[in-house]
């Protein structure tokens, strides 16, 4: 699979990705901070932890790693917690730069959820 970032990246985000070749696509609708049980944690930043690990478990089921993510919407509810969010997707995601849209909203399907995240993967067929 050829990748390459077209138009620049910014921080922590591509503004766009290419895909090129044969490859297998892994769509995944939005991830909410709700665990097995149904508990959602209180801050931000469990929370993002909490969709992050849906997300790699989601991307594992389709045998694929967060490398192979190339695009992300995210929605939170406030602004004041986008810099929480920031720290743990760099913490998840390190120096790898999918194309993200960020979106700040009013709320998501139950007033305790905080964030949301959607992805796309991409891996070679």
């Amino acid at each position: 699979m050829g990748r390459q970032v077209v138009g620049g990246a910014g921080q922590g985000f591509s503004n766009a990705i290419e895909v090129s070749g044969p490859q297998r696509t892994l769509y995944i609708a939005g991830q909410v901070a709700s665990d097995a049980s149904g508990h959602t944690p209180g801050n931000i930043e469990a929370q993002c932890h909490l969709v992050w690990d849906k997300i790699e478990k989601l991307l594992q089921d389709g045998q694929m790693t967060l490398r192979d993510v190339v695009k992300t919407t995210v929605f939170l509810t406030s602004a004041g917690d986008i810099e929480g969010f920031r720290k743990v997707r760099t913490q998840r995601l390190g120096d790898l730069a999918p194309a993200s849209t960020l979106v700040v909203i009013t709320a998501l399907a139950r007033p305790e959820f905080k964030v949301e995240v959607e992805a796309i993967a991409s891996k070679d067929a």
